[in-house]
């Protein structure tokens, strides 16, 4: 066995996107490998038959195969790039769905569509629907096929590639580029006639779908807007046959202006999710709803009163792929909810009756339900990767650990848990241990904070914690409000950022130097990204008692995050409850920049410059304020990627980031040893 390496995460294959075949004979899904060499992921479709107990990897491309959806029992649709990039290209977008056997064999074009699509519903051999990307640049998708149309639209994007024209907000997306009134629209398509039909309009958001068993409906999340992006979203009923749209929530007084996040068919009626904004505001966890499709009947809560905290909200750099939210069966309602440092799968019936199918030392990243009451999920247990599990009813659910190739053995840090008590709160805390962690030797520690803040840390496998534990660092974590899990009341921190977060982790780092005093306190470094990576600049100027920090895609400036983040213009107003004209005082107050001048503390700052969550200029604000002070700093930016570097950026990016890290932390938390080169 060997200690975890920087380049560790390549090893592991990452499984997401269950999918089942109509008669459940099959399960596929796809596994996600990095490629280091190539910088890239390989992506692969692998196949459960269940009738023969046995797994097979199904396409061997490089070509990242994505969204498997059954077309019929024996063939499985699939995104693809195959066939590579014109001689001359014109960036306009195409998505090549393949058709596949499940005996095997090659797979063939089954269609070449003008679209950049983002989901689909087979509705029968020769017809899907659409959730597909709309740039009013390019016109109507139907047009694009057509190769002098292709021609002519991109001239004119050459002509115009000087220049960028804006007239809305947001104005870009995280990861992307501006957006320039992008919009997700919902398309018939027609194989046998290779007709794209546009179902919804050029400034309505299509942002959820799903299609009845009968395949005659769907459900559609929409909203519509100009000029300024709106949070209220409407639960859309689709009747495919005459391809009208009907509003379910029209008339209901407390939910049509309200977020819906999924919805889904349940026998005679519809199961949603959503959150009307007013006791927690943008953070507001949703509650599910039963509304009967008699419009007579209005929707009720099925589950919620503060009960849940539906998704995944914990942490890890090694997953890949989307993830299933809410899913329904005969006779019940099924969902992921994040309960304290997990997440888990729950069952409800018709009665708002909860059963938690899935025990807490596991973490569920998708699922998908048999008929029969089971279902397959994957999740982490304790310290494991990710797997792939097989829940029959009535019994203990059972790995599949089969389906995936095992990572080579490494050395697992060594993770320790406690809880303590700030004022009246009570906090889990986790302390990880280098994998030879001697109790009379003397360790440098590191402060992780987790992004959100309404996210977590759990037990589960982090390959960036691996590392910087097996280059001799203790970490420790929490969960302090503003997290997940905690309920609803926990996880409301507006207005006071930096406030009691602050001192929890403060009193954290206290309790771990009492109860491990192999940890050093005088070489103490604090990191995190995000929320972390503000709270990260929070410290620094607030305290001197760390000796080192990293601060990564981070929030400095409360006032310039209002206008240069893809969401500052409704998240800055409802998270710190003003706007740069009512109070811009406030927002300076709760701005880690406005205490730059008391920074001693050397820090490394970590940006990407397509990251428009929280931009670049909220990184070298802060660099600037601090090299303009004389504090020992260093910023560095990676070209090219987005907020989500650190989980699912480029394999070398990722490498370099830790390099960065360790690089940084080295210096100044280990004086005994010879600096690495920056």
């Amino acid at each position: 066995m060997e200690k975890t390496k920087i380049d560790s995460f390549a090893a592991y294959q990452l499984p997401s996107q269950l999918t089942l075949s109509p008669e459940e004979h099959y399960l596929c899904y796809v596994v996600s490998q990095a490629d280091v060499a190539q910088n890239c992921y390989n992506q692969h479709l692998h196949l459960y038959d269940r009738q023969a107990g046995c797994f097979y990897q199904l396409t061997n491309g490089q070509t990242g195969e994505r969204q498997p959806v059954f077309l019929d029992e024996e063939h499985i649709l699939f995104c693809a790039d195959r066939q590579g990039k014109p001689a001359q290209p014109d960036d306009l977008p195409w998505t090549e769905i393949y058709v596949i056997s499940t005996r095997g064999g090659e797979a063939s074009l089954w269609a070449k569509l003008p679209l950049s699509v983002s989901a689909y519903a087979v509705l029968g051999e020769e017809k899907l629907l659409i959730r597909a990307d709309y740039d009013p640049r390019y016109g109507e998708a139907t047009r694009l096929a057509d190769p002098q149309v292709r021609d002519t639209i991109s001239e004119t994007l050459k002509k115009e590639a000087d220049y960028e024209v804006l007239d809305e907000i947001p104005f870009w997306a995280d990861g992307g580029d501006f957006i320039r009134g992008h919009r997700t629209r919902l398309y018939l398509y027609d194989q046998k006639q290779a007709l794209l039909t546009p179902l919804t309009d050029e400034k309505t958001d299509c942002q959820y779908l799903a299609l009845s068993p009968g395949k005659t409906q769907a459900l559609v999340v929409t909203a519509r807007y100009e000029s300024k992006l709106t949070l209220n979203t409407q639960l859309q009923l689709l009747d495919i046959p005459t391809q009208s749209l009907k509003n379910l929530l029209e008339t209901d007084p407390a939910l049509k202006e309200a977020s819906i996040y999924a919805a889904e068919f349940w026998q005679d009626a519809v199961i949603f999710a959503a959150a009307d904004r007013q006791q927690y505001g943008l953070n507001q966890d949703p509650d599910l709803f039963y509304l009967p499709l008699d419009a007579a009947t209005p929707a009720r809560k099925l589950v919620g009163d503060n009960q849940l905290q539906l998704g995944n909200s914990v942490g890890s750099d090694l997953r890949r792929g989307q993830s299933r939210f809410l899913e329904t069966g005969p006779g019940f309602c099924r969902f992921v909810v994040t309960r304290a440092d997990h997440a888990c799968l729950l069952s409800t019936d018709p009665a708002g009756k909860l059963q938690a199918l899935t025990p807490p030392d596991q973490t569920v990243e998708d699922f998908v339900s048999l008929k029969d009451g089971g279902c397959f999920y994957i999740a982490f247990t304790g310290r494991e990767p990710a797997a792939l599990y097989q829940l029959q009813p009535g019994k203990t659910a059972q790995p599949l650990q089969a389906a995936l190739a095992l990572p080579p053995q490494l050395f697992r840090s060594k993770l320790e848990r406690f809880t303590f008590t700030w004022q009246t709160d009570s906090l889990n805390a986790w302390v990880l241990l280098p994998p030879d962690y001697d109790a009379t030797a003397t360790y440098p520690g590191i402060l992780m904070i987790h992004g959100g803040p309404k996210t977590i840390y759990g037990d589960i496998l982090f390959h960036e914690m691996e590392f910087l534990t097996a280059q001799g660092y203790i970490l420790f974590f929490t969960n302090p409000r503003g997290s997940d899990g905690g309920g609803r009341d926990w996880a409301d921190i507006r207005g006071g950022y930096g406030q009691v977060e602050y001192q929890q982790l403060l009193a954290l780092t206290d309790q771990v130097l009492d109860r491990y005093p192999a940890l050093d306190a005088r070489h103490l470094g604090v990191m995190g990204g995000s929320y972390g990576g503000f709270m990260t600049n929070w410290i620094i100027g607030h305290t001197s008692r760390f000796a080192a920090a990293c601060s990564q895609r981070s929030i400095s400036n409360m006032i310039s995050m209002f206008g240069v983040s893809d969401i500052g213009f409704y998240f800055i107003p409802d998270q710190c409850g003003q706007d740069p004209w009512t109070d811009a005082a406030e927002l300076w107050r709760q701005s880690p920049l406005a205490s730059a001048s008391a920074v001693k503390t050397p820090t490394l700052f970590l940006h990407s410059d397509h990251d428009y969550r929280c931009p670049l200029p909220e990184g070298i604000q802060m660099y600037n304020a601090l090299k303009y002070y004389g504090v020992p700093t260093r910023l560095v930016i990676f070209k090219g990627e987005s907020h989500g570097l650190s989980r699912g950026g480029k394999p070398q990016h990722r490498i370099r980031r830790l390099q960065e890290i360790s690089a940084w932390f080295d210096r100044y938390l280990k004086p005994g040893d010879t600096p690495a080169a920056l």
